[in-house]
């Protein structure tokens, strides 16, 4: 047969982003439609797993008992981790601005994330930041700072925490897979500075 009589379609379905096909959740396909509007350049992830700790108990018989297999505690709801979250953004920004910092609302770096919790109630949270003129290394050192204030034993790894924005598209997909998983929860969580931007843009909004 001819190669003329094939019909040849571009793009092929395989060259399709995964958030783009028809397949696609259409709740996903419309968080990236929305969140790749804005300029983010980095990706956060924040984990409130604590790190390993044994616990000692003295029976009757005042001999020692520890907790084993004890790897790491759950760290609050959604919503305590979404709170703790907004009350860490207002401690980054006074270590980046100053003790003004809440009148300096176009210098703040800004975030929108989703906070996941799985089945065993291990919260963890991704956040796409627009960190606009802050020095990438300053916001981690101070991003840090407020997460071990929270959560002291907290495992934070800067190499794995924070990776720098390739595609906003990639990063809201990947920080939506819990979306229709019975067992597990993703909520919508913004930075207040976020927020206003886009209370500026229609009028009001209504996270949660």
């Amino acid at each position: 047969m001819s190669m003329n009589n094939y019909d040849f379609t571009y793009p092929c379905p395989w060259e399709i982003p995964i958030w783009e096909r028809k397949t696609c959740d259409p709740v996903r396909r419309a968080y990236v439609a929305w969140l790749k509007r804005y300029p983010w350049n980095l990706f956060v992830t924040v984990n409130f797993r604590q790190k390993q700790v044994y616990l000692k108990k003295e029976n009757h018989h005042e001999t020692e008992m520890y907790l084993k297999n004890v790897t790491s505690a759950p760290w609050g709801s959604s919503s305590d981790v979404e709170s703790r979250l907004k009350v860490m953004d207002g401690r980054v920004c006074k270590e980046l601005l100053g003790r003004h910092w809440a009148s300096k609302i176009r210098e703040r770096p800004e975030w929108a994330g989703f906070i996941e919790k799985d089945e065993e109630g291990f919260a963890h949270a991704h956040l796409l930041v627009n960190l606009k003129e802050i020095d990438r290394k300053r916001f981690i050192i101070a991003f840090t700072n407020a997460t071990k204030y929270f959560a002291p034993r907290a495992d934070v790894r800067p190499q794995e925490a924070f990776k720098d924005m390739y595609s906003a598209e990639g990063a809201t997909f990947y920080s939506t897979k819990f979306l229709n998983n019975p067992h597990k929860e993703c909520v919508l969580t913004v930075s207040p500075t976020f927020l206003k931007r886009v209370q500026a843009k229609q009028g009001t909004a209504s996270f949660g």
